[in-house]
Order: C-alpha cells, then structure tokens, then sequence
C-alpha cells in the first residue's frame, strides 16, 4: 500500500520526467523562443482560442490513456506512464498559458487606463 511519503516520492519523479519533456519538446516544437507559439499558430489557423487548442491536446492523451488501457499496453510506441507524463505536461501549459494571458490583460488594462476606467 502506498504512503503519503511514496507518493510524494512518486510525484517528484513524474515531476521530473515532465520537466524533460517539456524541455526537449518545447525546443523541438518553438525553437525556445515562445512556448506557446505552435498553440497559437493552429489558433490563428482554426480560429480557436488558443487555450482550446492546448485543451484539445489534454483530451487527445486522455483518450490515449483509455485506448492504452483497454488494449492492456499492446501498444508498442508508447505505455500508460509516457501518455500521463505527456497529459501533465499539456495541463502544466495550459496553466502557464492561462497565467500567462491573465498577466497580459491585467498590464494590459493598467496601461490603458483612461481616467480610471479600463478602455
């Protein structure tokens, strides 16, 4: 039976393994300028928003994660534990890139403020 502590242990090396593919990924996928720039080039073409696109990526290994599992990991390309690692780190995104547009409109209304009313 797993304890609080393995867990913890457990989380710190899906933590890890997330923080990896981030890295190799995002370099792959942005060249490490802009993280989110592939997102929002498939936003600009499908006109959705950009945290859409990142959501239909999550739902994506979601959907994965089930068909892995009811094919017992006949998989060859990818188990169970690659998919969730990729889901964490497409949710790790989505909440950077929520974050990152909230700070953007919240500078953005400050500096567009015109006798202390937003514009």
């Amino acid at each position: 039976m797993a304890t609080p502590n393995d867990i913890a242990d457990e989380m710190k090396k899906i933590s890890e393994k997330v923080q990896n593919t981030l890295r190799r990924k995002g370099s792959d996928y942005s060249g490490n300028t802009d993280t989110f720039s592939s997102f929002k080039t498939t936003s600009s073409l499908s006109n959705v928003p950009t945290e859409k696109v990142i959501f239909t990526r999550i739902a994506d290994k979601m959907s994965r994660i089930g068909n892995i599992l009811d094919t017992e990991n006949k998989v060859k390309d990818e188990t169970v534990e690659d998919t969730i690692v990729d889901c964490i780190g497409y949710l790790v995104l989505l909440k950077s890139y929520l974050h990152e547009k909230n700070n953007t409109l919240v500078k953005k209304v400050v500096v567009e403020e015109d006798d202390g009313l937003p514009v």
